[in-house]
């Protein structure tokens, strides 16, 4: 009777241990997720409030405003605005063009930057935002470009300026 007793509680005992490590494993896959997640929302969160301070800080009384630095995570899509302030004496049709420097590392496929509507009729005194987008591979650099804008007016250059793209993991 004592070795039934001693089979049945040790039995009792493996299924009581299997029981805790799998609430445990459980309990730990959950508290990883939920931190993931709180993570992640706040990244999510500080690059609207940094993007949010930046569209504030932004002054439209130069002729070509646009970021410094775009940051774009690997796999992701970033927008950002380019704003032209019209200083002429007339109206006139601006157009933007975005190309990588020369010395750019990316391939081809790594990264790429585009802008949405290309002309605008701007008149005098006038601003236009130009929404660009740059889209970044999986397999990317975690590395930087940087990228020509050249604003033009009526075929003639209005302005230029440069900015980076920066790949991050």
């Amino acid at each position: 009777m004592t070795r039934r007793g001693a089979l049945s509680l040790s039995m009792n005992t493996i299924v009581v241990i299997v029981i805790g490590v799998t609430v445990l494993s459980l309990g730990l896959i959950f508290v990883q997720k939920i931190f993931f997640n709180t993570t992640e929302q706040l990244e999510i969160s500080f690059t609207q409030a940094q993007r949010a301070i930046e569209a504030l800080e932004i002054s439209h009384d130069q002729k070509l405003t646009a970021p410094i630095t775009v940051k774009v995570r690997r796999g992701d899509q970033t927008n950002f605005d380019i704003w032209v302030v019209n200083q002429l004496d007339n109206k006139a049709t601006f157009e933007i063009e975005l190309t990588p420097s020369s010395e750019s590392t990316f391939s081809n496929n790594d990264v790429l930057v585009a802008v949405a509507n290309r002309r605008s009729d701007i008149g005098v005194d006038q601003e236009a935002k130009f929404v660009a987008g740059a889209k970044v591979n999986k397999q990317a650099n975690l590395d930087s470009a940087a990228y020509e804008l050249v604003v033009t007016s009526d075929g003639e250059e209005y302005a230029r300026t440069g900015l980076f793209i920066e790949v991050e993991s």
